[in-house]
């Protein structure tokens, strides 16, 4: 999804039967609207792509990433991970709140995952949310509900510039990060949780 690169514009991607597509997961996915469930329809970011022609700007396929804990194996180190639905048994009655999905940043969307670190002392964001609705973003989450939530920093919120972005340092004391933690996987005590 970098700026620049056609995958980022390819929708068969998305929905087509291969490694990582969540098209199979679509009740409707040969609709010819079956990709747009994986675009906030407020998402205008684009690429621009290089053609015989010329330089031409391209919508992106997608502003929605997966938590970087559910649906892998590969996880972080210290942190659950959420394989298979059945896996959110075992924390059900401590944290049912873990988020699924969520509306990513248009200048840090790239993997189709959405990552934070680990640890409450370093509190840095691998991708930020989009605050693209009036400093809110959206989430679903395992139990089937959606939310619209309110950040409130500053460097959880900044502008769109069609630039892929590099990171961020520590955010510490982040009042985004630690919600955004809270909702992103169980660990341990080592990492700031019961």
């Amino acid at each position: 999804m970098h700026y620049g690169e056609p995958d980022g514009t390819n929708i068969s991607l998305l929905i087509d039967d291969h490694p990582y597509s969540l098209g199979p997961f679509l009740g409707n996915r040969n609709s010819p609207g079956a990709a747009r469930t994986f675009k906030c329809p407020s998402d205008r970011s684009a690429t621009r792509l290089f053609a015989r022609t010329g330089p031409r700007m391209h919508s992106r396929v997608r502003s929605v990433s997966l938590n970087a804990q559910v649906g892998t194996r590969d996880v972080y180190t210290g942190l659950m991970g959420f394989e298979k639905r059945t896996d959110l048994l075992r924390i059900s009655n401590i944290r049912p709140d873990i988020f699924v999905f969520i509306d990513e940043h248009a200048d840090t969307i790239a993997a189709p995952n959405f990552a934070i670190s680990s640890a409450i002392s370093a509190q840095y964001f691998v991708n930020l949310p989009s605050s693209r609705h009036g400093s809110s973003g959206t989430l679903s989450f395992m139990d089937g509900r959606a939310e619209l939530h309110r950040w409130l920093e500053a460097s959880t919120q900044p502008p769109e510039i069609g630039t892929q972005w590099s990171g961020a340092g520590n955010v510490f004391p982040s009042r985004d990060w630690l919600w955004l933690r809270q909702r992103f996987s169980k660990g341990t005590a080592a990492f700031g949780d019961p």
